[in-house]
């Protein structure tokens, strides 16, 4: 597996599981076994606030750990899982992730239309969406370009767009 020309030795993408399964360690395992190790930034402030005794910022809990998970990776490919849905921790987890030394962004649960700007002056770090709908699937390059988002798909007879859920969901 080749990501931004470099080579997986093992093809493996390790799940970025949330709320304190994929940490440093397990992430830095599987990086340093030869796959993509993936640090999960879900509640990671909330969790090293605890584990740690003292208080993390988003920003300084994803640093923390992406390093922490480099340390152990030893020179292993690393992610840091990011979800759009946690909009309030989402700019700082992704710049704190940068500056722990990650080589790639994986973000899903929601669009990572800002993901691209956030990373400007980062061009070293990999960008990987998860597109959880059909029509973002067919447009892959379009799902973290906002000024080309693909138009929402219709079922026959009309009715919702692809991946909005059932129409009891939205208002």
């Amino acid at each position: 597996m080749v990501i931004r020309e470099r080579v997986i030795p093992l093809p493996l993408i390790q799940g970025g599981m949330g709320v304190g399964v994929s940490l440093a360690p397990l992430a830095g395992e599987v990086a340093r076994l030869g796959g993509v190790g993936t640090v999960s930034t879900a509640a990671l402030d909330t969790l090293l606030t605890l584990r740690e005794g003292r208080p993390f910022t988003p920003f300084e809990a994803a640093r923390h750990e992406l390093a922490e998970a480099g340390r152990l990776a030893q020179g292993g490919y690393l992610a840091a899982n990011i979800m759009c849905a946690c909009a309030t921790t989402y700019e700082d987890s992704v710049r704190g992730a940068v500056a722990g030394g990650v080589d790639a962004i994986i973000s899903g649960a929601g669009l990572p239309t800002s993901l691209p700007f956030l990373l400007a002056d980062s061009p070293q770090v990999a960008l990987i969406p998860i597109v959880s709908s059909l029509a973002r699937a067919a447009h892959p390059g379009e799902a973290v370009d906002p000024f080309r988002r693909a138009p929402p798909r219709r079922r026959r007879g009309g009715g919702r767009p692809y991946g909005r859920g059932p129409s009891w969901i939205q208002a």
